[in-house]
């Protein structure tokens, strides 16, 4: 058994792929396996995959017709042979010394996941850029230097990093674990069902892993399968109600889960792309009404967002529903405006008063004429 293997579905992506083996091959620390999946790439990719092949015995390539990045990652799971498992996507790539700073602080620790950051850097320019999301600020608050566990957390660690890459996983914690296919947004419920099952956890405040920034990229091209959001979001409070959470975190997965799909159909500029996202919705919505509004969980949420789940079962199309969202918020954006305006108004006349006080108090009379001489020493010297 080796002590690590690293999972790298690979689809097209002979510009970036000998950048990406090269950072494994070479880090500093060497008992790993290297599982590379040819998910039916129609570029130079296999031969690349066949010429590191020959140079490496730690590397494995398994080729299928292509079934999208969870199937080729759920090949890779079932080839495993490792200790502790990290995913890699085959246009990024690692610093190093990852390997080798991560397994001792898992070992040390006891893990059974270890979280580390991403930096972004642009695939044209190579400028690095931290994201907030990757910095996990928040978390850094609650947990500083510990070991802990979703329960330490509590709600925070649904907005946790949800990437595959950035973390070193105890395989016997996700050996019968799968992504969910033929899905974008694939991420989220495998990592929540992960933070569910994950007793010794921690985060490793440095940045080792170098995620690639492109256009063409999955997420970048994906507008039309926004629409997985919305059953993404029922996994998710499905495998909360699995673990026995569900009641806990009510309040905030509805929250999440309204807030998040209206976001996603404010980014889709075609037409009929944000038709068809809206209808299903409109569908998904009418599926809940009756839970959710039977639930106090509910009427805790933001009245914004119970008002924008109302608007999709009531209005019949996203022309309407967009309409009615941005005149919603238009007008308490300008009732905040005015009401602000009216508190500075307030102010204002506040201090008016105080200075019309000052000015008539016996004290600011008595001492007109110090003031007058202050003025006229003033006047000379200057």
């Amino acid at each position: 058994m080796v002590k690590l293997s690293v999972i790298v579905p690979c689809y097209n992506v002979e510009k970036y792929l000998s950048e990406c083996l090269d950072s494994i091959l070479n880090q500093t620390f060497e008992d790993i396996e290297i599982i590379c999946i040819n998910d039916g790439s129609t570029d130079n990719t296999q031969d690349i995959l066949d010429s590191y092949l020959k140079k490496d015995k730690r590397i494995k390539v398994i080729s299928q017709h292509n079934q999208g990045l969870s199937m080729a990652r759920n090949v890779g799971l079932k080839n495993v042979t490792g200790e502790y498992v990290t995913f890699i996507d085959s246009d990024d790539y690692f610093e190093l010394t990852a390997f080798e700073e991560t397994l001792k602080i898992v070992e040390e620790k006891s893990l059974d996941l270890l979280i580390f950051k991403l930096i972004n850097f642009d695939a044209d320019t190579f400028e690095k850029q931290e994201k907030d999301y990757y910095e996990m600020n928040c978390i850094k608050e609650i947990i500083g230097d510990s070991v802990f566990n979703q329960e330490d957390i509590g709600e925070k660690f649904y907005y946790m990093p949800v990437t595959a890459p950035g973390k070193i996983y105890r395989y016997e914690m996700i050996k019968d674990m799968e992504f969910p296919v033929g899905m974008i947004f694939e991420d989220n419920p495998f990592f929540v069902e992960v933070m569910f099952r994950a007793k010794r956890a921690y985060f490793y405040d440095k940045h080792l892993y170098l995620r690639r920034v492109r256009f063409d990229s999955i997420t970048n091209s994906a507008y039309s399968k926004f629409y997985h959001m919305i059953r993404i979001h029922n996994m998710i409070i499905d495998i909360t109600r699995k673990y026995g959470y569900f009641e806990k975190y009510q309040t905030r997965l509805y929250r999440r889960k309204i807030s998040q799909i209206h976001w996603y159909f404010t980014l889709i500029d075609d037409e009929d792309d944000k038709e068809f996202y809206y209808q299903k919705m409109r569908e998904d919505y009418k599926k809940c009404d009756d839970e959710y509004k039977s639930s106090e969980a509910f009427y805790k949420l933001p009245r914004r967002l119970q008002n924008f789940f109302n608007f999709a079962i009531e209005y019949e199309s996203h022309e309407e529903y967009r309409l009615k969202t941005e005149n919603y918020d238009l007008f308490y954006s300008n009732y905040d405006l005015s009401k602000e305006n009216k508190k500075l108004k307030r102010e204002i006349n506040a201090l008016k008063d105080l200075n019309r006080n000052l000015l008539n108090s016996k004290s600011w009379k008595l001492t007109e004429p110090l003031r007058k001489l202050n003025r006229k020493g003033g006047s000379k010297n200057g």
